[in-house]
């Protein structure tokens, strides 16, 4: 009860002071000053001066990392009640007008880098990370439902992009070398099992055909489908 009401009295200080317009002021100005080059020198001298300072700030990731997850949550949620759409879109657009995108840019490729050398590095890893992720989307229907939603309506014209850059990047790859596909292609079948697959191709033929499917009919029923749609247009 002592820590409770001692968590409650901090609170209210806390709001106090955050209260005060003076506060406000100095807070936002000192956010706004940060030189965002002094992040590099700072990371630089913690991990090449002292290398205890860093496996400390490292040791303590966790709990930063559940502090921040909690924080960016309970924004989400308030930011969701107290605004509009059309104006939290107004501020993220201002805010990110003055992020340094350049910068994101480099900081994703360095960090998909290192996600891949760990991935690589640890199966283990990738077993529990595929078991979160998996036990995360089945325990949540809500973000089951947002992410079905979002990939219905975002889906294909990212897919449809993506299908045409892939594409693009293959015709730019046979001007450049008109073997490189025919080499890449051939690879591959080099490294299939002729046997294995064509007794696998065998079994889900088979196993296909014993259902009894109705292809004629159903073959006949898109034929007579397409053409009465091709009609009434």
């Amino acid at each position: 009860m002592e820590a409770i009401a001692h968590e409650r009295n901090d609170r209210l200080i806390l709001e106090e002071f955050l209260n005060t317009p003076l506060v406000k002021q100095v807070l936002a100005r000192s956010l706004r000053n940060i030189d965002s080059e002094r992040g590099t020198i700072l990371v630089e001298k913690l991990m090449w001066k002292d290398p205890e300072v860093m496996l400390a700030l490292l040791s303590s990731l966790p709990h930063v990392i559940n502090y921040t997850v909690n924080v960016i949550a309970a924004f989400g949620e308030q930011a969701r009640d107290k605004f509009s759409p059309p104006l939290l879109k107004e501020f993220l657009a201002s805010v990110m007008s003055e992020v340094d995108t350049q910068r994101i840019k480099e900081c994703a490729v360095v960090y998909a880098a290192l996600a891949k050398d760990l991935w690589d590095a640890s199966p283990e890893l990738q077993e529990k990370m595929k078991a979160s992720l998996h036990t995360l989307i089945e325990s949540v229907p809500e973000l089951k439902a947002i992410a079905i939603d979002m990939a219905l309506r975002e889906g294909p014209p990212l897919i449809g992009r993506g299908i045409t850059a892939g594409a693009r990047a293959v015709n730019s790859l046979n001007e450049r070398d008109p073997q490189a596909v025919s080499r890449f292609v051939r690879g591959v079948f080099e490294n299939v099992d002729p046997n294995e697959f064509r007794n696998a191709t065998h079994v889900i033929a088979e196993a296909f055909l014993d259902q009894k499917p109705p292809l004629i009919s159903w073959t006949w029923q898109l034929i007579v489908r397409r053409f009465r749609r091709k009609r009434t247009r």
